[in-house]
């Protein structure tokens, strides 16, 4: 009995979610009400309650459940370290691909510019904290550098801009495609064509 009673309780809670994400698809978040989004979910307000505050505690919670599962996710396998240098694995990364194209519909909804969050940036520096944890752990850098701080800044930009491009312009990409985009994106970002020669 218990467990069926929380398969409804996850059930209505993940109605609510998507109910929630159909919506930003319409309007600006500040615009969505309580009404909307329990019309949409076919629920009653006391059950919608029952659960969140608001709708800032349901987008709150929506965004905060998909960054820790990003979080824990994002692997860094891929990323191979041979005599102090920084390599790709290819095969490794096309993994990585694949989750963001299985979340490509939840990534596209919190990027929305009706979600009226940050939530890139918020990817953006999680990315950039534990690129910059596996290199200290994993070459014979103690401390971060100018240099090391903009690869990681650039790189990890780029990782993420690659992957919009792909839901937004090229959704046909294999996502060996797209992981081989991202590769070549690292030799620009560890500066092979910027920073040979510049003293930072």
């Amino acid at each position: 009995m218990f467990e069926a009673q929380d398969l409804r309780v996850v059930k209505t809670l993940d109605n609510i979610k998507n109910s929630f994400l159909q919506l930003i698809k319409e309007k600006s978040f500040t615009k969505i009400t309580i009404k909307d989004l329990t019309e949409r979910a076919r629920i009653n307000r006391s059950t919608f309650y029952k659960y969140y505050l608001d709708k800032y505690d349901l987008k709150e919670r929506i965004i905060n459940d998909f960054l820790k599962d990003y979080e824990k996710e994002f692997s860094l396998d891929y990323i191979k370290s041979t005599h102090n240098s920084i390599t790709l694995n290819i095969d490794e990364l096309e993994k990585l691909m694949l989750y963001f194209q299985i979340k490509e519909e939840m990534i596209m909804s919190l990027w929305d510019e009706n979600m009226e969050d940050c939530v890139l940036s918020k990817m953006q520096e999680i990315l950039e904290e534990k690129i910059g944890i596996w290199i200290k752990l994993n070459t014979d850098t103690e401390q971060l550098d100018k240099k090391d701080e903009l690869f990681i800044r650039i790189f990890s930009c780029s990782f993420l801009v690659i992957i919009k491009w792909w839901f937004e312009c090229a959704p046909k990409c294999s996502a060996r495609e797209i992981a081989q985009l991202v590769s070549d994106s690292r030799d620009l970002a560890h500066g092979k064509f910027l920073l040979d020669n510049c003293d930072l």
